[in-house]
């Protein structure tokens, strides 16, 4: 998983400084020669850092949550609501990629404007994200049932 952590986050790193460039670009050629195309794949890379970096916030564990009321309980029964937290996520997100893939073939015709890109470019940022958030999820629920499974035993060996 820390390989995967960290080439994503290059990657989101490389996005952003793309954006940047490409919106200073567009800045300074509005007056003298605009160049259309700049915005369309700024706001493209956009949905890609934003659908990444959901990624990146959930794999360092800095995402907003309210768990007031599970802090409230026993350690045990805080696992067991952990993994029926993953269990849901890991559902929403299956429905997310299978949308995301039914409008990328749905839409396959279509195209922007000025760059003439693909519309499900677009569309796969959203794919490509839940994936991603799947495989952590994945990860996270089977830590989970490991830790069930050796407080189950340990507590039998006692």
């Amino acid at each position: 998983m820390h390989i995967l952590n960290k080439f994503v986050e290059v990657i989101s790193t490389l996005i952003l400084v793309t954006i940047v460039f490409l919106v200073i670009l567009q800045i300074l050629t509005r007056l003298v020669y605009p160049i259309a195309w700049t915005w369309e794949i700024a706001t493209i890379l956009n949905t890609y850092l934003v659908f990444i970096g959901v990624y990146v916030v959930t794999s360092r564990n800095e995402h907003v949550k309210v768990d007031y009321f599970s802090l409230q309980l026993p350690k045990w029964c805080q696992i067991y609501v952990d993994l029926f937290v993953n269990v849901i996520t890991f559902l929403s997100l299956s429905i997310m990629i299978l949308a995301g893939y039914n409008t990328i073939i749905n839409i396959s015709g279509l195209r922007t404007p000025a760059a003439r890109i693909p519309i499900s470019v677009l569309i796969a940022a959203m794919t490509i994200g839940s994936v991603l958030m799947l495989i952590y999820t994945a990860f996270e629920s089977f830590k989970t049932i490991c830790l069930i499974i050796a407080a189950r035993q340990g507590r039998k060996g006692e």
